[in-house]
């Protein structure tokens, strides 16, 4: 046999060039468009780890939770954990369901009922994912427009919905300026009339005032959540996106949306709890994809027959002028996605980690790096870990207008903008310096606890990107479709593992799992535990899916779903009392206790706001309670008094 490999000329290698240059802009959209949901969807999976302490309570009206903005004390997200033996069994059941549908279509030689059952049956799926990743992207786009904090040469700003004010504190909390535009970096300094600002003021308080639900329908669910103006308008672009794909066309764009969603909420949903798990995971996939695509005619001829939203589409130019389309499944973003988000988290879990102190009286209570730890006995580690004080949790998830806001390029250019110097202590960009330790209401605002470092993070989607290069690259040269995951996994894999052992906290990765959390089964204790089994599995339907949309940010009020079955009794109940006029009775003399106790400027208590009802218990009954009304100033407010 003859070994000898030839390397190409440069002839052609200019040839390789002149075919592959017209397909960049192809390979860029379908890299971007693999990174968006993975990176996005990690961030949004961030919780609290088992490191930090919860932090401390605050009892908030609604118009206290308007001001603060964003929700500072989210509550713990629930994910569906995978075990030793899930990560073995899914290949073997993916192969089993693609070798099902394989030979499905065959038999049914036209596969268009089949794609209208499978799209019907997602489209429950679809609509609370596009929901879900529409919300949040308008919840990203107006903390930008309207930040809770920003910074500029003066120093650090604070937004306070309820006051109509936007205020500079110094190092002790005191009030040293006061602004009355909501709006941040150079535009605070316009000259607006008062109609303007009365608008503006709505809209960043809109967001936050949300409308409260009940649902019943007779045998199926009834349930309660609460949800802003940003959910609404999400669920209605969530319904034409549905409706639009499954009765009129199905667009590339449109396709990439669902997909977009499906990963976005899958990553916030699954996680394979342990690294051991997730590469076990991975690996039992890497062979999987290279049997069924190099192997095997299924995956191919499965993906291009069809048209469900399990796969994002890209245009290509192809010969003669025509436009094409190339194909990324979803399960090259979702599997090595949650692998990611699972790095993301342990970056988390590292910096609480760090943040512990000891509470023992005669040590200095000094910060322990990982790889210190990672060295020590193990019974050191073991009285270390039951004497130490842990760091109270900072919600990370979202302050994406913060972090533009208070980074030193943006305070730079508003001080070139404005014509303002720089103070010594915002120069480096964390006006925390400033707070003393004794105010530590205020240090709690401006410590920016979602910049902590993120080394996997950064490893792993590195290793994903040269992975997907490659894929690309193979798969140009040879003409045929690759596996992605034969050249991803590696990359996602060895990029953490390397990075773990070039730090020296491959113990710590070993000893790392999301499993061990026990607040999570205990809250679930507390909601309730005594359905049967025909009852937990209709339950856990609407959970995932109230997971996917409402998220961690709502909770258990989002997050709520019980059978109508259970509540009878008490629905009948309720309904007795309407009609006898005692309920009634009971919101109006709430409502005017309420009104009595509520000074100029606040909010009244939710019950004295009516509910709006359709329906009847019997069969289907909606209800909707209109959120608090816009805080007035304190101008207005001591107007009206």
């Amino acid at each position: 046999m003859d070994f000898n490999v030839t390397m190409p000329t440069g002839d052609e290698f200019l040839t390789m060039f002149q075919e592959l240059s017209p397909l960049i802009p192809t390979y860029v959209h379908i890299l971007v468009a693999a990174l968006f949901p993975i990176f996005a969807g990690a961030h949004a999976s961030l919780t609290r780890p088992s490191t930090a302490a919860k932090p401390s309570k605050k009892h908030k009206n609604d118009a206290e939770a308007s001001d603060e903005g964003e929700d500072e004390d989210a509550p713990l997200q629930h994910m569906e954990g995978m075990s030793t033996s899930d990560a073995i069994l899914f290949p073997i059941t993916a192969a089993l369901m693609l070798t099902g549908l394989y030979f499905l279509i065959k038999w049914l030689e036209d596969p268009q009922i089949l794609n209208k059952i499978l799209n019907y049956y997602f489209a429950s799926f679809a609509l609370f994912g596009v929901a879900r990743i529409i919300s949040d992207g308008l919840d990203v786009v107006h903390s930008l427009a309207f930040p809770q904090r920003y910074s500029d040469g003066e120093g650090l700003w604070q937004v306070k919905t309820l006051q109509r004010q936007t205020r500079l504190l110094d190092g002790n909390g005191q009030i040293k300026k006061r602004r009355n535009s909501p709006l941040p970096g150079p535009f605070a300094q316009l000259r607006l009339p008062e109609f303007v600002l009365n608008v503006l003021w709505f809209l960043k308080s809109a967001p936050n005032r949300k409308f409260t639900f009940k649902i019943h329908l007779h045998r199926i669910i009834s349930a309660d959540f609460k949800l802003g103006i940003h959910g609404i308008e999400g669920l209605l672009i969530g319904l034409i996106t549905v409706f639009y794909y499954n009765f009129i066309a199905k667009p590339w764009p449109v396709t990439n949306l669902i997909g977009f969603a499906f990963a976005y909420g899958a990553m916030q949903i699954l996680t394979p709890t342990k690294f051991a798990t997730g590469s076990l995971l991975l690996a039992a996939l890497f062979v999987y994809d290279i049997y069924m695509v190099f192997y095997t005619p299924m995956m191919v001829s499965v993906a291009k027959n069809l048209e469900i939203p399990g796969k994002l589409e890209f245009p290509r130019p192809e010969e003669g002028g025509k436009i094409g389309l190339a194909m990324l499944g979803l399960g090259d973003v979702v599997l090595p996605g949650i692998f990611i988000g699972l790095a993301l988290r342990f970056d988390l879990w590292l910096h609480y980690l760090r943040l512990q102190k000891s509470k023992t009286p005669d040590e200095k209570p000094s910060l322990q790096h990982p790889e210190e730890e990672a060295e020590s006995d193990s019974k050191q580690q073991d009285k270390t870990k039951q004497d130490v004080s842990k760091a109270e949790y900072t919600n990370v998830t979202g302050h994406w207008g913060e972090r533009l806001w208070t980074s030193t390029p943006t305070m730079l250019l508003t001080s070139l903008l404005t014509g303002q110097q720089i103070s010594t202590s915002t120069k480096s960009g964390q006006a925390a310096q400033n707070v003393s330790s004794d105010n530590k209401e205020l240090a709690s605002h401006t410590r920016p606890a979602w910049r902590f470092r993120k080394p996997y993070l950064t490893a792993t989607l590195t290793g994903y990107i040269a992975g997907m290069v490659t894929t690309l690259l193979a798969m140009q040269i040879s003409g045929h479709p690759q596996p992605a995951l034969l050249y991803l996994v590696p990359g996602v894999i060895g990029a953490f593992w390397i990075t773990a052992w070039m730090r020296r906290e491959i113990g710590l990765a070993l000893e790392f799992s999301e499993s061990e959390d026990e607040e999570a089964p205990k809250q679930k204790q507390k909601e309730g535990h005594s359905e049967s089994k025909d009852k937990e599995g209709a339950q856990s339907i609407w959970d995932s899916l109230g997971r996917m949309f409402a998220g961690s940010k709502s909770g258990t009020e989002n997050g709520k779903t019980r059978k109508g079955i259970e509540n009878k009794k008490e629905g009948d109940r309720h309904d007795a009392e309407q009609i006898n006029g005692s309920s009634v009775d009971k919101k109006e003399q709430q409502a005017n206790s309420s009104k009595e106790d509520t000074k100029p400027g606040q909010e009244s208590h939710d019950d004295s706001r009516p509910w709006l009802k359709v329906g009847t218990a019997d069969v289907f009954k909606l209800e909707v309670r209109l959120p608090p009304s816009l805080p007035q100033s304190e101008a207005a407010a001591k107007k009206d008094s």
